[in-house]
């Protein structure tokens, strides 16, 4: 039962690997805040200096902390500056959400909950159109699962300096964007 459960973790696995990745350098989604992106990354390489805000809200003179950012410099410099890196990035998030929802799937419903958890969230279209495309929002399913999972775990650990509450609020800190940051008029 156990290699059956580990072939078929594997076998979603390559399907959402297939699908998130396959001809990703053709058909990533490249728009104006993608680029802004890109070039404010690319900006903090060039100068050497780390970057202190991140994208502004479209709500008033809010912005959002630079955490997308630092996540993308990696995907950038792997990619030799090419924007199809960040989208690779996205893509690879995704592919870790399918991960995570078969494993807590499997946990709460067994392996044919996690595989339809798992299978559902790779072939979606929705998640298949925003996992192609750099943009900050598209990341947060991958942050939300972990948080799910965090607490999960964390009901069954009675320590009160549990680890795992301490991973549940940094990934809900990320994912909801809870301290945008009003720029100070000078």
């Amino acid at each position: 039962m156990n290699k059956l459960k580990y072939l078929l973790f594997a076998l979603v696995l390559s399907i959402s690997t297939f699908t998130h990745l396959y001809r990703i350098d053709k058909t990533f989604i490249f728009h104006n805040d993608e680029a802004r992106d890109v070039l404010i990354v690319k900006k903090m390489i060039d100068t050497g200096r780390p970057i202190l805000l991140g994208p502004q809200t479209s709500v008033g003179n809010m912005y959002l902390g630079p955490l997308y950012y630092y996540l993308m410099l990696p995907a950038l410099l792997l990619a030799k500056m090419n924007p199809v890196g960040p989208a690779i990035m996205a893509a690879i998030f995704a592919m870790g959400t399918t991960a995570l929802l078969y494993i807590i799937g499997t946990k709460k419903y067994g392996i044919v909950g996690g595989l339809v958890a798992a299978l559902f969230y790779s072939l979606s279209p929705v998640m298949l159109h925003y996992s192609r495309s750099s943009w900050n929002p598209n990341i947060v399913p991958f942050f939300a699962t972990i948080l799910i999972l965090s607490l999960d775990i964390s009901l069954y650990i009675n320590s009160p300096a549990d680890i795992f509450l301490l991973f549940s609020e940094f990934f809900n800190k990320y994912k909801s964007k809870i301290n945008p940051i009003k720029k100070a008029k000078i």
